[in-house]
């Protein structure tokens, strides 16, 4: 077992790409961005902790109910290549739906859209030669 030291963010999403699992100890917690990170790449979560029951109703990895469960979960995934397979299929399927650019730009859109169509009276663009706050 390796345990690195602070990462860059590209460091760590070239950790993520090379993963088959992302396990996370931890039963404490929000909603972990690892999680994101590791689905985008179709990586299945083993965990103790799952957030709105997410990987459970979506079949994003898998949840132990207790730390000794969670050895057992890990190698089912690592040794069942079929599920691991389908498990990781959902994962990039489901952050494509709820977190695709198409998803997330289009409130951005929408919002420039607005602006633009309201007139400059609305739309407050900074010149160059306002001080900066």
């Amino acid at each position: 077992m390796i345990f690195h030291d602070r990462l860059s963010y590209w460091d760590t999403n070239a950790l993520y790409d090379r993963a088959r699992v992302l396990v996370n100890t931890s039963d404490v917690e929000g909603f972990p961005n690892s999680y994101l990170q590791a689905w985008i790449r179709g990586v299945p979560v083993v965990t103790l902790l799952d957030p709105d029951s997410v990987i459970q109703r979506e079949g994003l990895g898998a949840v132990a109910r207790s730390s000794g469960e969670l050895a057992g979960l890990v190698q089912s995934f690592l040794s069942d290549r079929d599920a691991h397979q389908a498990a990781a299929e959902r994962c990039r399927r489901f952050m494509d739906r709820e977190f695709g650019e198409d998803k997330i730009l289009s409130v951005y859109v929408e919002t420039f859209q607005t602006a633009l169509q309201a007139g400059s009276s609305s739309c407050v663009v900074p010149s160059s030669e306002s001080p900066h706050v």
